[in-house]
């Protein structure tokens, strides 16, 4: 099953998407929902478990072996990791809070990441 566009999965309606096995959009996954087929997210290979989903108070992060998304930023993690607290923080105004935050965390899952 393929989807284009948009997509919110929450463990109240992840049955629908059970065979989900690739989006083109944006995608938000909430508490504990899993998608247990999904291949691809934007055209990158998730399979295998190689996506990860961080809820932060103001966005969802998607992580991938090769991009990040925060939000509607999506970018790769060298994209990331190189750009600044001042350059973060002039995204959004919760921008570098979030980065502060959770900075930690998404390299210690970009690692694993890599590692699959």
């Amino acid at each position: 099953m393929k989807h284009t566009g948009n997509l919110e999965i929450t463990s109240g309606n992840a049955h629908l998407y059970a065979k989900l096995t690739e989006i083109s959009g944006d995608l938000r996954v909430y508490g504990s929902a899993t998608l247990d087929a999904l291949q691809s997210v934007d055209g990158e290979d998730v399979s295998n478990g190689k996506i990860k989903f961080i809820e932060t108070p103001v966005w969802i992060a998607i992580c991938t072996p090769k991009m990040l998304r925060i939000g509607c930023q999506r970018r790769t993690w060298e994209e990331w990791i190189g750009m600044s607290n001042d350059e973060i923080g002039s995204l959004d105004e919760n921008a570098a809070k979030i980065a502060k935050e959770y900075r930690a965390k998404l390299l210690k899952i970009h690692e694993e990441l890599k590692g699959q």
